[in-house]
Order: C-alpha cells, then structure tokens, then sequence
C-alpha cells in the first residue's frame, strides 16, 4: 500500500515535489535537528579553514538536498533510466571509458560514493545499456540488506520498479560467493565505498586531512578477481539536474594493488566534495576511529 501511494505521487511535477522538500528540510535541521551534531563535529573537522556562517551555510544546503533527495526518490519510482535522461534529470558522460574498460572481460569495479543522488545508479544500468554496448544483466549493485523487512521490501522495490531486475541487487554479505559464481561473466559492480567500515577497519591514511579508516572489500575483491577499477562521479549540478561520468583508476586491480587502488579513489572523492561541500553525506559519523570525535549518546533514564 505505501508503495502504491509512492508510485501516485510520482506523477506530480517534480517542481511540486520540491515545494514540500523546502518544508522537509526545515523539519530536519530546525526541528529534528537530524543528525546535527554528526554534521557539525564533521565539517569543522574536515574543514577548519571555514569560520562559523560559512559551515552553517554548508549545512543549510546540505538538509535542502538531503530533502531534495527524497522527494527525488518518490519521483523518481516507476521513470527507467532513459526516461529520466529525455527529463534532463541525469546526464551520462564518457561512457565510452566503461565500454572499452568492460572489453577485457574480466569485469569492472565500479567505486562509488554518496555524493549527488546515489540512488540514482540503478538508474545508471538504463543509460548504459540503452546505447546497446551492454544489456541489464551485465550489472551487479551491492547494497547492505536493511534489518527492518518491511522497509527493505519498500525500498528495494521503489529503487528496482521500471529501472532493473531485483535480482542484480546483491547483499553485500554474499558478494564473494556471487562474484566466484559469475567470475566468466564479465559483470560490472556498483560499490558505495565511502561508509566507515562496517567490519574490520583498514587505514587507509589521511583524507581531508584526518586519519580514516576505509572499506577494504570491492578492492579487494577487484584485486583478486584482476579487474579494472573505475570511480563513478555522481555531479549535482543543478536542482533536478545530475551527471554521472566515469573516470579510470586502473586498468588491473592486481597489479595497481588494493592499498594504492583506494587511496586514490579518495583522492579524488576529495575533490568532488570541495567542489560541492554540501553534496557529499556529511551525516554518518565517517570517523568513527578518532576519539571524541562525536558526542556520545545520552543514556536514557528508567
């Protein structure tokens, strides 16, 4: 029912949808105050240089498009991915590099992040494939199931509705088992990689200038499996306007190694976010590893 109600409102103008994300964003930093705190320790940490007025900006522009973002996401449900590049919503760029990347049939590791509309890469399997280079099952998304089974059911199925099969979502959990399974497929795998790890922590060295500790496992596993490895940047450059354009990071994950191999991938997710400080998701507590970092959470009282 909820999601009968999510495809209903998808045939809204886009522009009313963003009328009521105007509100939703007042909600969450002057109500809410979501996640504030995280916000706030991470921007004057990441970003010293900035006085008091400019980190509030930042994070004035953060909660309009973490707003934006969701009344994107209802709108988005039911429109492929060629509908929604005819809308001027997405813009693909380069997409040759993928196609000559994916030509040496060892597969390709595709890095992402959460900067722009990272619910859009499902979306990114339409306009590949659309120039008929590739076809959907050539693509494999990994995402972390969500505990909750009423809201996995929801959410997988508004992100899958009219733009890919379920079945190329893969829980991160068995992603080694399915990538032996299909190691002569070629498949091309869409990993988030900027989340503070969920299991073993790796240093990865500085970035923004603070000690982080990385999610080891797609470059591991492209390591493993010899892959070319791309970075997936995901630009906002306007309300309602994004561009996805690939950039190499190597042609061999085995040979670059896995170390060197996301070193760069933050070195250059570095300088997509001073691009756009407020695109990035600023609201996970990204370093976890520096003590006191974050204020700890109150005990509730009995």
């Amino acid at each position: 029912m909820l999601f009968a109600v999510m495809r209903g409102l998808s045939f809204l103008p886009l522009r009313l949808h963003y009328v009521n994300a105007r509100v939703l964003a007042w909600v969450l930093m002057d109500v809410a105050g979501y996640r504030r705190q995280v916000l706030e320790a991470n921007l004057k940490a990441a970003m010293p240089g900035l006085d008091r007025q400019e980190r509030l900006k930042i994070m004035k522009d953060y909660y309009r498009n973490i707003a934006d973002l969701i009344a994107e996401f209802v709108w988005c449900v039911g429109k492929d991915g060629a509908l929604l590049e005819k809308k001027g919503f997405v813009r693909l760029e380069q997409a040759g590099i993928l196609e000559e990347l994916h030509k040496k049939g060892r597969g390709v590791m595709c890095l992402c992040s959460h900067s722009g509309n990272w619910e859009m890469y499902p979306a990114a399997v339409d306009l590949y494939s659309s120039g008929g280079e590739f076809v959907k099952s050539d693509f494999a998304t990994t995402y972390k199931r969500l505990r909750n089974d009423f809201w996995e059911a929801v959410t997988l199925k508004a992100r899958t509705y009219g733009k890919c099969d379920p079945g190329q979502f893969v829980d991160s959990r068995s992603i080694l088992r399915y990538m032996v399974k299909h190691k002569d497929d070629g498949k091309i795998y869409f990993f988030l990689v900027d989340q503070y790890p969920y299991q073993t922590p790796y240093y990865i060295g500085e970035f923004f200038g603070l000690p982080t500790d990385a999610m080891m496992g797609a470059a591991n596993l492209a390591e493993r499996f010899a892959m070319p490895v791309i970075y997936l940047h995901n630009i906002r450059v306007g309300r309602g306007r994004y561009v996805l354009r690939p950039q190499k990071i190597c042609d061999d994950a085995s040979v670059m190694g896995a170390d060197a191999m996301m070193k760069q991938y933050f070195k250059i997710l570095e300088k997509d976010v001073l691009d756009n400080p407020s695109g990035w998701l600023w609201s996970h507590k990204r370093w976890k590893n520096i003590e006191g970092m974050y204020p700890r959470k109150r005990k509730k009282k009995h």
